[in-house]
C-alpha cells in the first residue's frame, strides 16, 4: 500500500462419479452467510455471491481466513481462496488441468485438491499456500472426494468399478484401506466423536446417512437422506443439514424439518455446505432464481480489470505479443516492442538493450527450445504497466516467471523478469498482516511485518522512504489523517519470495489503484515497489 499525495499533506499505497466436464455442468455460485446463534437457536444472515461468475462454482471449504472453492476460468476449473475478512479472491493454483474439491491439510500451509488432466487422468495433489506449486499426494488409487481425519490420515470416496468407495489412506505409509462400497461423495467428520459421515448407496431406493469408526470399520444407520440429495454438513451440535431446491433440511438423527428457505435470496437447487471451524460462517452452492442479492467486492481475473484508471490497450498490446509468440511469429513478436527496449531483471539487472539484440537472442531461444509456448495465468494492468505471471513451456518443460510490461506509444518499452525463486515461507501472512494493520489503523500491527532496514521505492527503482523508523513516522501521520482507510487486494500473484497485490486504497472519500510489489527475507518484509 502506497501513501498518495494527493492533497498537500495527504499521504501517497470428468468423470461420472468425481468431478465433470465444465461445458456440461450447472451454472453455480457459492454464497456466504455469516451463521449467527442466539439463545440456542441457529440461523443464516446477511448472503453474499462470493463468487459471480458465470460457469461451475462449486465445492467450498473453510481455512483460517479462507475460504476455498472450485471456479471456472479459461475452460478450466481452478481454486479460488476468498479472503474472508476484506472480500478480496485470488487464484491458488497454476496447472494446465483442472482442479476440484479444495481442502486444507492439516499442520501444513497446504492445499490438497483433486487434479483432472485433459487426458482424463485424475490424481490428488497438493498446493502450497503460499506458491501455489503442486506435487502428487496420491495417485495409486482414483479419488473423486476427500476428507481429512488428521495430519496423516486422508478419507476418500474412491472410483472403483463404476462406483465410489470408501476408504481410509495413511499418509506416512501410503497404505490403502477400504471400509464400505457404494457411497456418495459427502464425507463430514461427525462433531465430538471419532466418526465419519457418509452416504451410502447400497440401497438405490433408500440413501443412508451412516457413521463409521474408520479404526475398526463398524458402520451405524443414523437416518435417511433427504430425498434426492447427497450433500450433508453438521453443525456442532450434531445436527445434520442437508440441501432441498432451495431449502436447507435439518436433523436430530431421527426426523427432517425445514430449517431455512433460500428462496428469497435467490438460491435454488442447493447442494453443498460447508461451516468454519468457529461456526460464524456458512458457505452454500446453489444456482440463482434470478432475485437481486449482494456479490462478491472483487473477482480473480486473467483479463484487465473494467475500471477507469486502467489502459485496456497496454493489455491488448501484451497480449498481441503472447499470441505472435505462441503463433511462432517472430516478426510479429519483434514489432510490438520499441526500437530502444530494455530487457532486464526486475527491479534493474539490465540484461540488454534495443531490439537488434532481441532479434538475435529470439533466433537462438527458438532455435533451442522446441514446442515453445506462453500461457497468461494472471494478468494485472494498470495504466501503462502490465503485469503477466506467465507459464513458459520450453523443451516440454514447463516453468513460471513473472513479466512487468511497460508501454510507451502503444510499443512495449521495457521488459522486466521475476523469476521463480527465493522461496520464503508465510509470504502472505506477512503481507496480510500489514494490510489489516492498515485497515485498523494500527501502526504497531502494520510495522511488526517490516524490517527495520526496509526500503520503498516507485517503479522500478526511485528510492522513496528508507528505514522502518521513517516509514512509520509518514504512516502514523498518514492514518491519523484517514480514519476512513480501507484497502482491499483486487488480484494477487505470488512467486519465489515476493508477493504481488494490485489494491483499491480508499481514504478522505477519494479512491485510488495501485500495485505493491512486497519482497521478503529473513521473514521481514525488506523491500516494497509500487506502481501507480
Amino acid at each position: 500500500m502506497r501513501i498518495l499525495y494527493i492533497l498537500p499533506f495527504l499521504l501517497g499505497f470428468g468423470i461420472s462419479y468425481s468431478q465433470t466436464d465444465t461445458q456440461t455442468i450447472p451454472n453455480t455460485e457459492v454464497y456466504l452467510f455469516d451463521l449467527i446463534t442466539q439463545n440456542g437457536k441457529t440461523t443464516l444472515a446477511n448472503v453474499k455471491n462470493v463468487s459471480d461468475n458465470d460457469g461451475y462454482d462449486n465445492q467450498p471449504s473453510f481455512m483460517k481466513d479462507y475460504l476455498l472453492y472450485a471456479s471456472t476460468r479459461n475452460g478450466q476449473t481452478d481454486i479460488v481462496k476468498y479472503w474472508l475478512p476484506y472480500g478480496s479472491r485470488t487464484w491458488l493454483n497454476f496447472t494446465e488441468g483442472s482442479e476440484y474439491s479444495p481442502l486444507k491439510i492439516p499442520g501444513q500451509d497446504a492445499v490438497s485438491a483433486i487434479n483432472l488432466e485433459s487426458d482424463g487422468s485424475q490424481k490428488l495433489y497438493k498446493y502450497s499456500i503460499n506458491t501455489g506449486e503442486s506435487e502428487v499426494l496420491v495417485e495409486d488409487i482414483v479419488i473423486g472426494y476427500q476428507l481429512w481425519y488428521d495430519e496423516n490420515t486422508l478419507i476418500s470416496s474412491v472410483l472403483e468399478n463404476d462406483m465410489l468407495n470408501l476408504y481410509k489412506t495413511e499418509i506416512s505409509t501410503g497404505a490403502d484401506t477400504k471400509l464400505a462400497d457404494n457411497i456418495g461423495r459427502s464425507l463430514q467428520k461427525i462433531p465430538n466423536s471419532n466418526k465419519v459421515g457418509y452416504i451410502s448407496k447400497a440401497n438405490p431406493d433408500k440413501w443412508e446417512i451412516r457413521s463409521i469408526d474408520i479404526n475398526s470399520g463398524k458402520s451405524t444407520f443414523i437416518i435417511n437422506t433427504v430425498t434426492g440429495s447427497e450433500d450433508m454438513v453438521y453443525l456442532k451440535n450434531g445436527a445434520i443439514l442437508m440441501g432441498a431446491d432451495s431449502k436447507i433440511m435439518k436433523s436430530n438423527g431421527k426426523t427432517w424439518s425445514e430449517w431455512v428457505d433460500l428462496k428469497e435470496n435467490g438460491i435454488g437447487k442447493i447442494s453443498r455446505m460447508a461451516i468454519d471451524q468457529d461456526e460464524i460462517k456458512f458457505a452454500v452452492v446453489g444456482e440463482s432464481n434470478g432475485a437481486i442479492i449482494t456479490s462478491g467486492d472483487n473477482s480473480p481475473t486473467t483479463d484487465s480489470p473494467q475500471v477507469s484508471d486502467i489502459n485496456a490497450n497496454a493489455s491488448a498490446i501484451v497480449q498481441s505479443h503472447v499470441d505472435a509468440f505462441n503463433n511462432g511469429n517472430a516478426e510479429g513478436f519483434l514489432a510490438l516492442f520499441s526500437e530502444d527496449v530494455l530487457v532486464a531483471n526486475f527491479p534493474d539487472d539490465v540484461v540488454y538493450t534495443g531490439k537488434n539484440k532481441m532479434r538475435a537472442n529470439f533466433s537462438d531461444y527458438a532455435k533451442n527450445n522446441k514446442n515453445l509456448s506462453m500461457r497468461v495465468n494472471k494478468r494485472i494492468a494498470l495504466g501503462d504497466y502490465v503485469i503477466d505471471e506467465e507459464l513458459i513451456t520450453e523443451n516440454n518443460a514447463v516453468s513460471r516467471q513473472v513479466k512487468i510490461y511497460t508501454i510507451t506509444n502503444d510499443k512495449i518499452s521495457s521488459s522486466r523478469l521475476i523469476k521463480n525463486e527465493g522461496n520464503s515461507d508465510n509470504l502472505e501472512k506477512l503481507v496480510n498482516q500489514q494490510l489489516q494493520g492498515a485497515n485498523e489503523s494500527n501502526i504497531d500491527a502494520f510495522m511488526a511485518s517490516y524490517a527495520n532496514d526496509v526500503k520503498l521505492y516507485n517503479f522500478p527503482s526511485e528510492l522513496k522512504e528508507d528505514g522502518a523508523s521513517t516509514v512509520r513516522k509518514n504512516y502514523s501521520e498518514f492514518f491519523k489523517q484517514a480514519p476512513d482507510l480501507r484497502v482491499i487486494v483486487l488480484n494477487r500473484i505470488v512467486i519465489g519470495n515476493k508477493v504481488i497485490d494490485e489494491e483499491e486504497i480508499t481514504s478522505k472519500g477519494n479512491s485510488y489503484r495501485d500495485i505493491s510489489i512486497y519482497e521478503i527475507e529473513n521473514g521481514k518484509i525488506k523491500r516494497v515497489t509500487f506502481i501507480q
